[in-house]
């Protein structure tokens, strides 16, 4: 989660508030195509919003626009170690995603069923 606080009191009105939190929603129209649903990965705190790292650009932007100063600081939880082994070979294009996805902090990995 990424941490964004207001650096002036009253810096972000409550429009830009709900701006931001929508940054973080997930529709499902999906699998309810009658009646749409969401789901919001923000969570409200006390002092700062907190959101999923994918959401960090999109906020800084919508500042920006509204001439709005923002301090950034990463709250990541760091989760539990695990053992665990790779007892297979990857093959020379697995090889190669791997190592263009390790080179970001963040994002998806969208591998279909038989895309090869």
């Amino acid at each position: 989660m990424e941490s964004v606080t207001r650096e002036a009191p009253n810096a972000l009105i409550s429009l830009t508030c709900d701006r931001i939190r929508q940054l973080s929603l997930t529709s499902y129209d999906r699998f309810f195509p009658t009646k749409p649903r969401f789901i919001s990965y923000a969570e409200n705190c006390e002092q700062y919003a907190a959101l999923p790292r994918g959401c960090l650009e999109a906020v800084q932007r919508l500042l920006e626009q509204n001439s709005t100063p923002i301090s950034h600081e990463g709250k990541r939880g760091l989760g539990e170690p695990i053992q665990v082994s790779f007892t297979k070979m990857l093959r020379p294009e697995q090889r190669d995603a791997l190592k263009a996805m390790l080179s970001f902090d963040n994002g998806i990995l969208h591998d279909p069923t038989a895309s090869f």
